[in-house]
């Protein structure tokens, strides 16, 4: 799949589309995504220069996809998820993968959103 990967920490060019990423493999807890859109905004800056490297709240580990936060479509449930379904439409913040085709994403970090509202809004 195709992906915005970090493998070290710097400037822009760090960041490197990548068209050969494994997709994500769905785990408990967890419900794969295909996204539809990715947010932008300053933790990917802050990610791909290191300052979370060491963090305890929200640590990254190299390599890593960038985007914390998006919108998609639910194409794969994890055990012990019950809440959300496949073909659900969901949005969510504070979990990396964001900037990739498929990001599997942590239930307590994803939000159903209405058909009236579009990926971009959401």
């Amino acid at each position: 799949m195709k992906a915005i990967n970090l493998h070290t920490y710097g400037g822009p060019e760090v960041a490197q589309l990548r068209h050969d990423v494994p997709k994500p493999q769905v785990i408990a807890g967890h419900v794969l995504v295909q996204v539809a859109c990715a947010g932008i905004n300053f933790m990917d800056i802050h990610t791909r220069q290191g300052k979370y490297a060491r963090s305890a709240t929200y640590p990254v580990r190299l390599p890593c996809t960038l985007g914390m936060e998006g919108a998609g479509v639910v194409v794969e449930v994890g055990a012990d998820v019950s809440h959300l379904h496949v073909g659900d439409r969901v949005a969510w913040c504070i979990a990396w993968g964001a900037y990739a085709e498929y990001a599997c994403v942590p239930v307590d970090k994803v939000a159903q959103i209405p058909t009236a509202i579009p990926f971009d809004q959401a």
